[in-house]
């Protein structure tokens, strides 16, 4: 067989945004993401007119309800088939129109054993991916998509490799796929985001720099601090040794590469006034979480707005972030108020039943 691909149709993101609406309609529970992947989803790139969806829901409890809503509904094949091979991932095929005399051709469930007929192969008009958001298999697919809409050189190459393999003779469709995985693994290696050089954040009044040890004092105060720790968990109150210890992991952390940890510094002193720091990335770096503190003597200054804009400017035109999570205790009004300001949204369903209160911002 042959693979059909098409040049870029227009319709394309309306069609998604109608399963879109279907899906939301069929759910009825709280999901985190309903996102357009694959060619289809990148505008200018030819494909097969098939719309890929990726759902992110919050856990492996709410896959399996998902499951449950959807399986047997409106034309929805679940394909149990791959289920062995992708256990994370439960994969449905919504079928467009199908002629009446292939109908008995299309099951409600493709079990392990059971081939795809060709009447699916022809008919299909959707994949819908369902993983849990946290999932690498929800980043890679995003991160992908996400690096072809920006680079038009990678797209022409990709395009390129696409039209010539849909001119090959192909056993099964997914033969197809597997033949663009060294292009696509090749791609994803060269996202490998380093920090290094670390990178150092001017504002108006402030410079973020890299911790050094000859911040632990400034930063042991900080710490101790019962203003500044008010809404934070310590197990204990940490020494001056603690303090050496924390920025010697700290330290090792951004050589690592595995977070970005600043010193919040005015400009007309070196002194460490408070920090701030990106920290728990996804491993393709499309999301991670922010932290911040400041000495209780710069409060009111609009000092630490200065900071989180620079960083989530920094963050998403620097790095490949989509989301951006923060946590505060949630009678914490004056840092619940800053993350407003900087377009951070309450979402209620991740963390839900804890005392911690989770807020998302989105962007590109």
């Amino acid at each position: 067989m042959k693979i059909k691909i098409s040049p870029y149709q227009s319709e394309w993101p309306q069609l998604f945004e109608e399963e879109k609406q279907n899906l939301i309609r069929h759910l009825g529970f709280d999901f985190l993401e309903i996102e357009h992947i694959g060619s289809t989803s990148v505008k200018g790139l030819s494909a097969k007119p098939i719309i890929d969806i990726l759902v992110g829901v919050k856990n492996e409890e709410h896959l399996n309800l998902l499951r449950q809503k959807l399986e047997g509904k409106e034309n929805y094949i679940y394909f149990q088939k791959w289920e062995s091979m992708m256990p994370y991932r439960r994969l449905f095929v919504k079928m467009g129109t199908v002629p009446e005399k292939y109908k008995n051709q299309i099951p409600t469930i493709l079990k392990e054993e059971e081939e795809q007929s060709d009447a699916i192969t022809e008919y299909r008009k959707y994949h819908i991916h369902c993983v849990c958001f946290s999932h690498p298999f929800f980043e890679r697919h995003t991160l992908f998509r996400d690096h072809l809409r920006e680079n038009k050189d990678v797209l022409k190459k990709y395009e390129d490799l696409k039209i010539k393999l849909s001119q090959q003779e192909w056993k099964r469709s997914s033969d197809y796929s597997v033949a663009k995985t060294d292009f696509i693994t090749g791609v994803m290696d060269s996202l490998n985001y380093s920090f290094d050089p670390f990178p150092i954040l001017e504002t108006e009044r402030l410079t973020l720099r890299r911790i050094e040890q000859l911040d632990q004092e400034k930063l042991w105060g900080l710490r101790i601090d019962p203003i500044a720790q008010k809404y934070i968990y310590h197990k204990k109150t940490p020494t001056l040794s603690d303090i050496q210890q924390k920025i010697e992991k700290l330290i090792e952390g951004i050589n690592k590469n595995e977070f970005i940890f600043w010193t919040i510094t005015k400009k007309d002193s070196d002194d460490l006034i408070g920090t701030i720091c990106l920290w728990n990335f996804t491993p393709g770096k499309t999301k991670a979480e922010i932290g911040f503190e400041l000495s209780p003597q710069y409060h009111k200054q609009g000092l630490m707005q200065e900071a989180i804009d620079k960083v989530i400017k920094f963050a998403f035109e620097e790095l490949p972030l989509l989301y951006i999570e923060a946590y505060t205790h949630p009678k914490n009004n004056p840092a619940l108020r800053l993350l407003e300001k900087n377009g951070f949204i309450w979402k209620k369903n991740i963390d839900e039943n804890s005392n911690i209160l989770s807020v998302l911002v989105k962007t590109k």
